[in-house]
């Protein structure tokens, strides 16, 4: 199940990175392609219920979810969020619905326009069942 959850939200992460213009524009610049439009309605587990947090966007006016990667147990999530002071807000909002799949998550935010070109998180929120969340700024 856990492998069909990744690959859902993976799914979901790349249709939804298609419906803004400037994650657009990044893969155009890259060879990458256009994008589908983004499903009507979230991904669903095999036996047809949607997963947890399917129906939350991963691109809206203030954020984009950029990367995702998981290992070991581990995810990790990349996302540009126009208010870095909203990192913690934001990461739970991402992390709610994984809680019970990892046993850790890691949120690297990058202020807006600077999550491609080698730059440096500004913060990174990191949520584990034994200490919830812990953030660290970077700047």
């Amino acid at each position: 199940m856990r492998n069909s959850f990744v690959l859902a939200v993976a799914a979901l992460a790349a249709a939804a990175c298609g419906t803004c213009a400037s994650a657009t524009d990044d893969h155009a610049r890259r060879g990458a392609g256009s994008a589908s439009p983004p499903p009507q309605t979230g991904p669903r587990a095999p036996g047809g219920e949607p997963f947890a947090g399917a129906d939350r966007p991963l691109v809206n006016e203030d954020w984009e979810v950029l990367r995702m990667a998981t290992a070991h147990g581990v995810m990790t999530i990349e996302i540009e969020l126009g208010d870095i002071e909203r990192s913690l807000e934001v990461a739970r909002t991402l992390v709610e619905p994984l809680t019970a799949d990892y046993a850790e998550v890691l949120v690297y935010v990058y202020a807006a326009g600077q999550g491609t070109g080698g730059h440096t998180p500004a913060r990174r929120v990191q949520w584990t069942g034994r200490d919830g969340y812990v953030e660290i700024a970077y700047e």
